[in-house]
């Protein structure tokens, strides 16, 4: 199917909507409303993909991380995972550095479309703003009936996708995936440009199936969706192996046009075999919603009875969470003038933060502008925000592939002071941005290495705040140019970040190493072909933080052939890693290369 990626700017949420169209091969597919300052402002991509992570390579501000090919998480402008903020409908959910399961292990099929609200504070919840938000919007009752099939040759992957309205207002929809074995480069050619070797001994599998239904009510729309993970296997580097054997996830959700209302319920198992099995049992939920009314935002987000076992080989050890939980809600205040050739935005949440008891105050504001003069314009954005330690941060005991992670229970939440510039040119065909962001957080919440354990060599990590100020630096460019039936694109980005511990300077975790994309596009009557690199810079020695791994740089090539057989049917044979490079998603030590290899046919039928 096609995706469709709005890029909003750091204004978003906080100005009045505006209607932004989609178009694929000159044909509106999608209109949608958007809170962004003007329709020229948002960068706006369409394509077909089968993952909507994969989509994402086009952007350099939006980085991988996560741990492998079936469990990535995107974080916005390379800030750290745990930042970055997921919403259902405008309904926050767990992200990876949480407890319990993470939404990138459902099928990505059952989204109608992804929007990404660049840099920091940009999400109407608050929390977790330093990382800025994506939002994911489940398929509703204005979705098209659709039948969907692909087939990929690395590990026999497969896919199938039915989308259906029996009456008016009333969707169905059901989607079951998987693959036998996913193959990965050979890990000693992984300074060779181009390579046919694979790593048989280091492969994933897995299953998914998901179920999902819409029904509209005059001005209400309520949404179930059940998606479930059967045994998502994944190697790890040496002895030790994880496992998932059970991921269930349950939602439900309610909105209108000033309300959502979403509740969450999952049920996980992470298994890790190094010797003895070691099974992790999450299950909870989550409750939120979200009111509008003309300038005023009313959220509430807390995840309740939250609970943690861990087990070794069956039999029962401990709870690392018992009964847990926390609420965070708060009220935002935001307004926008409009002058000539310039555009004023302002917002103010007054947040608050709730965890046993304890209550605290977490406020968050911004203000931005955007001026234009000619086909030139500048965009200003300064932002502040709160946020307070995850579960995981403070309570949890982990068992990882690589050792333990403690909770710490005293830490503090980080303060963090965003600021942000960028130049543009926007003339017909032609689009050009300039960038430039800092970032001073203060108490910067970082995983560190404790202690190790000597029988086994595993290690102990845990959480510390950074002394002082944490900076996070970052430099951007993006260009796009249309002529005719060509399309060139090329963009760059380059981050940086530093804190210091025990009055040594470190790198922070989870800063992705510079990278370049690039693609060409030719469109010739019913056909469209499409050839891509990303080249990411190698991070080694000082600029990798102690808890991670160095990377050698890699290039990367895809290729897209898509056929427009009719209006409604398309044919398309995407490849994948084209030149099987070895290339990682995560500096984590423990992570896996992307896939090897993969050719992928797909046909999509709409009706």
């Amino acid at each position: 199917m096609n995706y469709f990626l709005f890029l909003a700017s750091d204004s978003a949420y906080v100005l009045p909507e505006v209607e932004v169209k989609a178009k694929y091969y000159k044909k509106v597919e999608m209109t949608k409303t958007s809170r962004i300052i003007s329709e020229n402002d948002a960068q706006i991509l369409i394509s077909s993909f089968d993952k909507i992570e994969e989509g994402f390579l086009k952007f350099p501000t939006i980085a991988f991380e996560g741990k492998d090919a079936h469990g990535s998480v995107v974080a916005v402008r390379g800030f750290s995972r745990y930042r970055t903020v997921a919403l259902l409908d405008g309904y926050r959910i767990a992200t990876d550095r949480e407890i319990g399961p993470s939404m990138y292990f459902s099928v990505s099929d059952m989204f109608s479309a992804v929007e990404i609200l660049e840099g920091s504070g940009a999400s109407s919840f608050g929390s977790g703003a330093i990382g800025g938000s994506v939002i994911y919007y489940l398929r509703g009752t204005d979705s098209k009936n659709e039948i969907d099939l692909s087939y990929g040759t690395n590990g026999n992957n497969y896919k199938v996708f039915v989308g259906y309205k029996p009456i008016k207002n009333f969707y169905l929809a059901s989607a079951f995936n998987g693959s036998d074995n996913y193959y990965y480069p050979d890990t000693s050619l992984q300074e060779k440009l181009w390579t046919n070797s694979f790593i048989n001994s280091q492969r994933s599998s897995y299953k998914k199936l998901n179920f999902l239904s819409a029904y509209k009510f005059k001005n209400y729309e309520f949404k179930i969706g059940y998606f479930r993970v059967f045994d998502l296997y994944r190697a790890i580097f040496g002895n030790s192996i994880r496992l998932y054997p059970k991921d269930e996830q349950i939602y439900f959700i309610t909105s209108s046009e000033n309300l959502t209302i979403g509740s969450h319920y999952y049920n996980f198992i992470s298994r890790t075999i190094k010797g003895d099995t070691m099974d992790v049992v999450y299950n909870g939920y989550d409750l939120g919603f979200n009111y509008s009314y003309k300038f005023l935002i009313f959220d509430y987000f807390g995840r309740m009875n939250v609970n943690s076992k861990v087990y070794k080989n069956a039999q029962f050890q401990y709870d690392e969470l018992k009964n847990a939980g926390y609420n965070n809600f708060g009220l935002t205040a935001f307004n926008s003038n409009k002058f000539k050739n310039l555009v004023l935005s302002y917002a103010l949440r007054l947040g608050f933060y709730n965890q046993e008891n304890n209550f605290n105050f977490s406020p968050s504001g911004h203000i931005g502008a955007i001026y234009n003069f000619n086909i030139f314009y500048i965009r200003p954005n300064v932002q502040f925000a709160y946020r307070f330690p995850e579960l995981v941060e403070t309570k949890s005991y982990v068992l990882k592939p690589r050792g333990f992670i403690i909770g710490n229970e005293k830490l503090n939440p980080e303060k963090a002071l965003n600021n942000e510039i960028a130049f543009g040119i926007s003339k017909n065909s032609l689009k050009i941005e300039i960038y430039g962001f800092h970032s001073a957080i203060w108490d910067f919440i970082e995983m560190i290495k404790q202690d190790t354990l000597t029988t086994n060599g595993d290690t102990i990590f845990t959480y510390q705040n950074l002394e002082g100020i944490s900076n996070i630096f970052g430099l951007g460019f993006s260009t796009i140019l249309n002529l005719d039936n060509w399309t060139f694109t090329l963009n760059y980005a380059f981050m940086e970040g530093k804190g210091k511990l025990n009055g040594k300077e470190i790198e922070l975790s989870d800063i992705p190493p510079s990278r370049i994309f690039s693609e060409i596009e030719y469109k010739l009557n019913r056909i469209i072909f499409s050839f891509n690199g990303i080249y990411s810079f190698a991070k080694k020695g000082e600029n990798v933080s102690p808890i991670e791994a160095e990377r050698p740089s890699y290039l990367m090539l895809n290729s897209l052939i898509s056929f427009l057989i009719k209006e409604n049917v398309k044919f398309s044979v995407i490849t994948t890693n084209l030149n099987n490079v070895v290339a990682y998603r995560s500096l984590d030590p423990s992570s896996m290369p992307l896939p090897s290899r993969n050719i992928k046919f797909q046909f999509d039928y709409l009706f």
